[in-house]
């Protein structure tokens, strides 16, 4: 009987020999039919989903890689290169962070819009080489327009891989159950800090050692190499979602209100401008708006750190790997200890806990 073999990293599907054909032919058994077509399909799923997992696993590194690695060059490209004050730095900083307002349009459009009948997948590749591309165009820029264009552009870039990584992680995440929905979660989490981490040591290292933005023309290679890495494997291609499991979906995320979604006529984006008015979706939303609307003060700690301490771009990369030491050993004592606790009382816990902390600079 014919099954699933394991052939470069995947589960893939054994072609029926002769012999078994002829077997097949002379007995004809319709439950070794049956039997057969079920493993097939089993075996496809499972390597979809290996596939799937892998991709995810290396595009949660490249993230954290990302963002740990990026903020040291930038920082010292804008205050050396181009001569820019705190307030000048903070305020390219936020306009290079404005493309993440348009990342629940761009997920929507990822799981919608396939492109040449796949979707998500060339999303996900051209978020690769546009974040590739613009690193080098940031690198090159020679005016503050020039790098805030690029920058900006990276960041649409990353907002897009972003929206392809966290759908494909809660595909993955429903797979083994609601009850290990918080642990896929967490395991994402802990793999994206763990690469900021490792990139943030090493991006202070490149800028003390060449330049920043020799640093950001290294860091255009991580894109591609995952790209190329994926491509080897064979880009997964996930076929449209039809209206009827679109709706089927719905019906199960959102009890209190289903009939809203299934309203004959409606069209996927109507039914994604409803979703977002229940609270349960808006709530979250609207916290993490004005939670990161508040001030800040990074950008003028760091220049304390360099003109008034005389800190060195390798100095800073430690500090900034303190950071992500910091969010790992967060990540990892909700992972292992607080995730049986209840949402609201754990956030106003740690609300308590970390408001005198966060002042301590001061």
């Amino acid at each position: 009987m014919p099954v699933c073999a394991e052939r470069g990293g995947g589960s893939t599907w054994r072609q029926t020999t002769s012999v078994e054909a002829a077997s097949f032919f002379t007995h004809g058994s319709t439950e070794l039919r049956e039997s057969e077509v079920a493993q097939h399909v089993a075996c496809k799923e499972a390597a979809a989903l290996e596939e799937q997992a892998t991709l995810v696993h290396r595009a949660t590194v490249l993230d954290g890689v990302l963002d740990g690695g990026q903020s040291v060059p930038l920082f010292f490209l804008l205050k050396d290169d181009l001569k820019l004050s705190p307030v000048d730095i903070s305020l390219a900083m936020g306009m290079v962070s404005l493309p993440w307002m348009v990342k629940p349009g761009l997920a929507a459009a990822s799981d919608q819009l396939p492109i040449m009948g796949c979707r998500r997948m060339p999303y996900m590749a051209g978020s690769l080489l546009l974040m590739a591309g613009t690193y080098a165009g940031a690198s090159l820029a020679k005016s503050y327009t020039g790098v805030l264009t690029w920058m900006s552009l990276n960041t649409l870039g990353r907002c897009m891989m972003s929206a392809v990584l966290q759908g494909l992680l809660v595909e993955l995440a429903r797979e083994q159950g609601s009850g290990e929905v918080s642990k896929v979660v967490g395991n994402f989490y802990m793999t994206k800090t763990c690469g900021a981490l490792a990139s943030a040591f090493v991006s202070g290292i490149l800028v003390a050692k060449t330049s920043s933005r020799k640093t950001l023309r290294l860091g255009a290679l991580a894109p591609l190499v995952v790209l190329l890495s994926v491509c080897q494997r064979g880009l997964p291609c996930e076929a449209a979602t039809s209206e009827e499991e679109a709706r089927a979906w719905v019906a199960r995320s959102f009890q209190p209100s289903p009939q809203a979604f299934l309203q004959p006529g409606g069209s996927k984006w109507s039914e994604l401008i409803v979703s977002l008015g229940n609270p349960t979706i808006w709530g979250p939303l609207l916290f993490l708006f004005v939670y990161s609307a508040g001030p800040g003060y990074d950008d003028s700690l760091y220049f304390f750190y360099v003109n008034k301490l005389k800190f060195q771009p390798a100095a800073v990369g430690r500090l900034r790997m303190a950071q992500e030491l910091a969010k790992l050993l967060g990540i990892f004592i909700y992972r292992y200890t607080l995730r049986d606790i209840p949402d609201r009382d754990l956030m106003v816990g740690l609300t308590l806990v970390s408001f005198p902390l966060y002042l301590t600079p001061m």
